[in-house]
Parts: structure tokens; sequence; C-alpha cells
């Protein structure tokens, strides 16, 4: 039996590419409205999907599953992709070729979507692929500045180096699996630990990191933001970094033994503390507004693997919530960069001075995502980031468990830079080097209201992602009680 919600989520991206590329040739104004319309038979799919029962398609149809895990995140995904959609509305409504680059926008989604939805290592790596095409054919056609296409290379080269290093680890996995169920392999593996399984481990675990732009292995991240168009880098830094944590999550972390996890733990440990103080400081050394917040995810991704790799249930609770508030933040983080950008016509921080005068309204959305990424209350991303560090405590890493809390204060320290940078200082000099002041487009307005709007709500009711937290707890074996 199919389930009408799961084929509406599978499909209507792909159906919505499909059309974006047959009919824009006719008419290109009618490619905004079908990716609108393609996300929103998502969203629609996602809800009867999960409220139907039935989560499962057939596997001589596909082999995809959604469950209480992949459903976390897959409303990151699809929130985000809402987003990212309706801001290219006037975003892109000038660009070259416009009805494509909807496509692979829409293909782009899917790709992410049918990662988080695969149940076996053939197709989940097929839509891992997807997700690294759709997006190296968006920077590379629609990336702005003259170093477009050889960041688009360097980005292409460091992703797939670490996608061959996660299908080295996929095929050994399905070679056990004999092509059955790829979670249910995994969760045998655990437990049969056969000859080379801590090698794969620390293959997949290499590859993923890639995905996550964890330290030492980030070079992609900053570039590649940097020169995206503005939908692409909201679907970049909002959702696919996400797919990174995912997969580590259901696949290295859960082949562990349970004898085996000191081993792995230390390095996490370390790697995790390292992005989390290595890419706040490189925030502080940005002059361009764009990157500085790009930098901000290196040092968050720092924090969710920080929570993962304490084993715990209230660690690793906190680092899957905070995928959400991440995906929140950083996509309102980058919508407020971009209307400032297009409101001054520059990205320079020493350029950009005295706007809270100007554009109260626009300084204060930015800093309702600074802060929130800062982890004050009552904004998103304060129950996940304290929940994260108490994850640490409870894990007994002892004086580690403690240094983990300045990292918290280094976040603080660059969001009130990055809001003091904009918002105060000179307007004169600042007005006379930008030029003349634009208009913001309406879609921009809505997409940064909406976000704001969420980001407050969330932080001030935080019981329902809390509670997608604890049920994926459920699918998560390796977690420690």
């Amino acid at each position: 039996m199919t389930n009408v919600g799961l084929e509406l989520l599978v499909g209507s991206t792909w159906v919505g590419a499909l059309l974006c590329l047959v009919l824009g040739w006719w008419r290109e104004r009618i490619a905004p409205w079908l990716s609108l319309l393609a996300m929103v038979a998502t969203a629609v799919g996602l809800g009867l999907a999960w409220s139907g029962g039935d989560l499962t398609l057939g596997r001589l149809v596909l082999p995809i599953h959604l469950d209480a895990l992949s459903l976390l995140f897959m409303l990151n995904v699809v929130v985000v992709g809402l987003i990212a959609v309706g801001y290219a509305f006037d975003y892109m409504r000038d660009v070259h070729h416009s009805p494509v680059a909807y496509g692979l926008l829409l293909a782009f989604v899917g790709s992410m979507i049918g990662t988080l939805l695969a149940d076996s290592a053939v197709l989940l790596f097929v839509f891992w692929e997807g997700m690294l095409i759709a997006s190296s054919l968006l920077l590379y056609g629609w990336g702005e500045g003259e170093r477009a296409r050889q960041v688009t290379l360097v980005y292409f080269l460091y992703t797939q180096a670490g996608s061959l290093l996660l299908l080295v680890g996929l095929l050994w996995v399905d070679g056990q699996a004999g092509g059955g169920s790829l979670f249910e392999t995994v969760n045998m593996l655990r437990t049969a630990g056969p000859r080379g399984l801590m090698a794969m481990i620390w293959l997949m675990i290499a590859g993923l990191s890639v995905k996550m732009a964890l330290v030492p292995l980030h070079g992609w991240l900053p570039d590649a933001h940097a020169v995206a168009p503005m939908p692409v880098t909201l679907l970049l830094a909002g959702a696919m970094l996400s797919m990174g944590t995912y997969g580590l999550v259901r696949l290295p972390l859960a082949l562990v033994p349970p004898g085996q996890w000191a081993r792995v733990q230390p390095v996490l440990l370390a790697v995790s503390l390292l992005s989390m103080v290595y890419g706040a400081l490189l925030c502080l050394a940005q002059s361009d507004a764009k990157r500085f917040v790009a930098y901000s995810s290196v040092s968050q991704m720092g924090y969710v693997l920080y929570g993962l790799a304490s084993g715990t249930s209230l660690g690793t609770q906190g680092a899957l919530v905070h995928i959400v508030d991440h995906g929140l933040l950083k996509t309102l983080l980058f919508v407020c960069v971009g209307a400032i950008a297009l409101r001054r016509g520059t990205r320079s921080l020493d350029r950009l001075r005295g706007m809270w005068r100007d554009e109260p309204w626009l300084v204060g959305a930015l800093a309702v995502g600074a802060l929130g990424l800062a982890g004050l209350p009552p904004l998103a991303g304060f129950s996940s980031e304290w929940e994260i560090l108490g994850g640490g405590l409870v894990a007994g890493w002892g004086a580690w468990g403690y240094v983990a809390f300045l990292a918290p204060l280094l976040t603080l320290i660059y969001a009130v830079t990055l809001l003091t940078r904009i918002g105060w200082g000179s307007a004169e000099a600042a007005n006379a080097a930008s030029g003349a002041r634009h208009r913001i487009p309406r879609s921009v307005l809505v997409a940064m209201i909406a976000l704001a709007v969420l980001v407050v709500a969330v932080g001030l009711f935080p019981g329902a992602e809390l509670a997608l937290g604890r049920n994926s707890l459920s699918i998560l074996q390796w977690v420690a009680p």
C-alpha cells in the first residue's frame, strides 16, 4: 500500500522542477508560481504522511520510510525550502534562464527530501549526489562575482571527495545487507561487529564532516555561501548542512558497537570544540557580512557535534533540536543580510553603519537572528544550546564540559559585533560610501517577518520541537539514557 502524503512529499518537487523546465520557455513568469505550488504541495504531503500512520512506500516502488527522526529534519528542509522559493520571487525576477534556476532549486530540495526518506544504500547515495549536482549547477550558472566558477569547482571537489568516502561505507553496509533495509542492517551490524566495521565508521565520519563543514574540512563553505545567489545560500546554510548531521546520526554513529564508543568520543569532542571556537573567531575576522554569517555555521555545527559526541539523551536531543533552530536562525540572518545589501548596495561591514536610525526594523530582525544564535532567551536556540551543553556535563567530561560553556560567550561576542558594526556608527559616512538606497522587495520582507515571528514563537513555546527531539531518540539505539 502506498501513502498519498508520501507520494506528494517525494514527487512534488520533481514534478514542479519538470514543469518549470517545460512550461518556463513558454511563459517565464509562471516558474516562480509553479515552484511555490510545488513547495506548498510538499508541505501538505509531509502533514498527510505523518498524520496518516502509513509511513512506508512499498519496496517494489521505492524503499522509502518516514519516521520520527527523518520527520524532524524534514520539517527543517521544507520550511527553509518554502522561504528560499518565496525569497526568489523578486530576487530572481530578472536573472537569465530563471525557469532553469527554479527547476534546479526544486531539484536541490527534492534531493534533500529523498536523502531523508531513503531506506536503501543505493537510493540514499543517488539523492546525496543529486544535492551536489543541483547545488553545483546553481553556483556555476547563477553565482555572483568573478570567482563564481572557481568557487564552484572547489565546492564540487570538496563535497565530492566527502561523497566518495561515504560511498565506500554505504557499499560495505549494502554488501552486508544483501539489498535489504539500510537502517535495519545498520542496527544488526552494530551488535554483530564484523571485521572492518571501525574503518568504515571513520571513513563515513570523515565524509559526512565535509557536508557539515566541520574544522578542518570547512574550506568550501565561506566562498560557496558568499558567491551563491541568496536563495541558494538559504538552502546551503539552512538545510544542506543538516544533511551531514542526519547521515552522521543514521550511519557511522549508529554503527559504533557498544564497547567501542570510548574510541570515537574523544575525536568527536576535539573536533566539536575546535569548530565551535575556530568558527566563532573566524567570524570576527570578516569584513563581508555574508561571509561573517557563513562562518558562524562552522561554529554552530560544532555545537551539534558536541551534543552528539556526548552520547547522552540530553545532549543528543539538544543537537537534533538545534538543527531546526539553526535552520530558522541562519535563514533569518541571511535574509536580513540580503535585505541590507539590497538596501545599501553593499555587503561591506565597513560601509554598513548607522542603520539603526534609518531602518530600526531591519536591524531589529537582524538582532532576533543574531541573539538567537547566541542562545539568549526567549528566542529559538536557547533550549537546544543549553541541552547540548548540559549533555557534556552529563557525559562526565570534567573540565572540558565546563570549557564548552565559553562557546556561547564567543557566539554572543560575534553576534553583538555584527549588530554594532551594522546598526551603530556614523550613518553619514556610510551613506556616502554606499550610494543611493534601494527598495527592499516585498518577497524579502515577507520572508524576514515570517522568520522573525517563527524564531520568537519557537523560543517562547519550545515544547513542540523538544517533543519531536524526544521522539527521535527512540530511533537511536546508540544513545545512552
